[in-house]
């Protein structure tokens, strides 16, 4: 289990990073020591949740995959890209209200862009399943500052993957109690590093 876990967080990590430049940066110190509102917002996101495999399966793997995608979308029916980035968004305003006032019209704006919400299963050749499904949420998160012209105002990012297992037969209350859960874990993961300077010493 522990295996499968840390497979499905590199090869997530790896993918996310590969589609890319990327350099996490968290929110500058000094702009904790200000009176700051931020707004937040969530911009892109899949209308639907997504299957995904280990991608060794080949042509036949691909086919399995399918299979377990209508089950998925059978345990999430009802669920769409709109409920996932409310949720988010909400999660994520929760989290940060204990660093920055949360007012729409912030001189801080975040957004959330959400790449992928849905199943992951840990396959081999053939798409023959080597762990338990997991529910994971990733997404970027990019914070800036209306008063920065510099770099697109851009002052701090991170990009998450949040997973929990969901067994070897998820069910529709599992799935769904999952997504609660990494929508928690994203949010908090998020939060922890962009505010990780606040609680830094200066040098």
């Amino acid at each position: 289990m522990k295996k499968s876990t840390i497979l499905l967080l590199l090869c997530t990590v790896v993918c996310l990073a590969g589609s890319g430049c990327y350099s996490p940066k968290p929110i500058p110190q000094a702009y904790f020591a200000q009176d700051l509102e931020m707004g937040v917002t969530v911009g892109r996101c899949p209308e639907t949740a997504q299957m995904r495999d280990s991608g060794q399966g080949g042509l036949i793997g691909a086919m399995v995959t399918a299979g377990r995608a209508g089950k998925m979308k059978e345990a999430m029916e009802g669920i769409i890209g709109d409920t996932v980035k409310e949720l988010v968004r909400q999660k994520f305003e929760a989290a940060i209200e204990d660093h920055f006032d949360v007012y729409e019209d912030g001189q801080l704006q975040t957004v959330i862009d959400i790449e992928q919400w849905g199943w992951f299963v840990p396959t081999t050749i053939a798409g023959i399943k080597t762990g338990s499904y997991q529910f994971t949420l990733s997404g970027m998160v990019t914070v800036t500052d209306k008063q920065v012209k510099k770099n697109k105002g851009k002052i701090g990012t991170c990009r998450i993957v949040a997973f929990e297992s969901i067994g070897d037969k998820p069910t529709a209350a599992v799935s769904q109690e999952a997504l609660l859960k990494c929508a928690d874990k994203f949010a908090a993961d998020a939060v922890a590093f962009l505010t990780k300077e606040q609680t830094t010493p200066s040098n």
